[in-house]
């Protein structure tokens, strides 16, 4: 319906205090395989502490990856524009050639993930991804899923074996799947048992397995 050439997808829990999209059109504008962006982000309980400066890779088997300056204070090393192995789904810009060249983010995740699964396929269409301090945004973080919820809990946990299969390549994937749902999913819920947290155990074990019942298209 958007008929603009950059697409900008904004969460309803975020607070924007100066201007910021000329300074992301820019990023992409630099060069034609940017094809897409976020800005930094920052709590807006704590505008002095990080959530984003970017993304690192996910591991292959065990599908680990953190947040670039996660509740850390902000500091000049975070200054610095760099590519990023994800967008933040709090606040991303992206192309619209990019999107109708990779596809538009699917719909299956319903919570989570969908903005690492999107990124992957910006990146296999042979775009690449930047993370702009220049331009900042401040999160109220996990308004809609609250932590420590079981709702939080079944759909990260079928998010995760959803991602797997789906962009994991070849018998990685097989590995990564395991991994999962045979050490991560059951020590995560044995973690909960242990402090009496049932129904939290519950939904890490429900979410893993519909993850796997789930369609991945």
């Amino acid at each position: 319906v958007a008929e603009g050439n950059y697409l900008f997808f904004l969460n309803n829990d975020t607070i924007i205090k100066e201007p910021i999209l000329e300074t992301l059109i820019h990023r992409l504008e630099a060069a034609p395989q940017n094809g897409g962006v976020s800005p930094m982000l920052k709590y807006s309980y704590a505008p002095d502490t990080l959530q984003y400066a970017g993304f690192t890779p996910f591991s292959r088997i065990t599908l680990r990856n953190a947040a670039i300056g996660f509740n850390e204070k902000d500091q000049p090393s975070y200054r610095i524009a760099c590519e990023t192995a994800s967008l933040h789904g709090a606040a991303m810009m992206v192309r619209r050639d990019a999107l109708q060249q990779a596809g538009t983010m699917t719909e299956i995740y319903f919570l989570f993930y969908e903005e690492f699964d999107w990124s992957a396929q910006l990146h296999r269409a042979g775009y690449k991804l930047w993370y702009e301090p220049e331009a900042v945004v401040y999160h109220k973080e996990s308004m809609t899923a609250k932590k420590g919820t079981p709702l939080r809990e079944f759909y990260l946990s079928r998010a995760r074996i959803l991602y797997a299969r789906r962009n994991i390549p070849g018998g990685e994937k097989i590995l990564s799947c395991l991994y999962i749902s045979l050490i991560a999913a059951p020590k995560k819920a044995m973690v909960y048992l242990l402090h009496g947290k049932f129904r939290l155990a519950a939904a890490v074990i429900q979410g893993t397995f519909r993850g796997f019942l789930s369609s991945k298209q």
